[in-house]
């Protein structure tokens, strides 16, 4: 299953550098296994600490959860808003994502748990904090 996320990932980052790589809002970062992954990054680099959403994903019993799936909703604006296709969690399960303010409902998936969805309102100048502990799938 977890193949199956990045392959498919993958797939649809190809298919927006391929058709809409423009220098403003086109897939054009590079990311690294060192900082969360961000598919289709505009701009490399760490996020910005005084920006956007950040958090850790773990298991009920708390153990991190590498490579969790972080997508996002825009919540009353325009999708277009949206800087990043996803990004995953690293191997200590911490996610950042630099969101422009406004509301965001992010959702979590991970090889293994139940997906999980949570709002959160990004404030200009500040780093909202958003943690998820995902149940384990039947």
């Amino acid at each position: 299953m977890r193949w199956t996320l990045h392959a498919v990932a993958l797939a649809v980052l190809v298919a927006c550098v391929a058709g809409c790589g423009d220098s403003n809002g086109g897939a054009s970062g590079t990311g690294g296994r060192e900082q969360p992954v961000a598919a289709g990054a505009t701009g490399g680099g760490a996020p910005d600490p005084e920006r956007g959403v950040a958090g850790r994903i773990t298991s009920t019993t708390g153990r991190p959860l590498e490579g969790a799936l972080v997508a996002v909703r825009g919540l009353g604006h325009s999708p277009a808003a949206v800087p990043e296709l996803a990004v995953y969690s690293d191997d200590e399960g911490r996610y950042a994502w630099d969101l422009p303010p406004g509301r965001w409902e992010l959702s979590v998936r991970a090889e293994g748990h139940r997906r999980s969805a949570k709002a959160v309102h990004v404030r200009t100048g500040q780093r909202a904090t958003l943690d998820f502990r995902l149940e384990r799938a039947p």
